[in-house]
């Protein structure tokens, strides 16, 4: 049985928090959101930082790709897609009813 090569392409990221407004990688559609991860985080060597607390946020879909073992085609990114990577969690002011303010610390990543 003869085997297709996949087919690669550049996947745009933005990681905004870093002052990175457009990052490319070379994809494929079997590549997984953990390798992807990795892939970019060796591009922002330069960035010391935690990364336990990022994940690729897909804003055209208005969806989280947190399952790192799931590839880019199971979330259906192709080619023309703009990832963010960003944090999950993050602070957020509330203003109360009574004019009090509060902060808090929420998981945007959860639905």
């Amino acid at each position: 049985m003869l085997s297709i090569p996949a087919i690669s392409w550049e996947l745009k990221i933005n990681a905004r928090e870093f002052g990175i407004v457009e990052q490319s990688l070379r994809v494929t559609s079997d590549s997984h959101i953990g390798g992807v991860i990795i892939q970019l985080v060796e591009k922002l060597n330069h960035i010391k930082n935690d990364w336990s607390d990022f994940a690729l946020w897909w804003p055209e879909k208005n969806m989280w790709l947190k399952n790192t073992k799931d590839t880019l085609d199971q979330y259906g990114v192709q080619a023309d897609a703009i990832l963010d990577f960003t944090r999950i969690h993050k602070f957020i002011r509330v203003q109360l009813p009574d004019l009090q303010k509060i902060d808090m610390n929420v998981d945007f990543s959860i639905n």
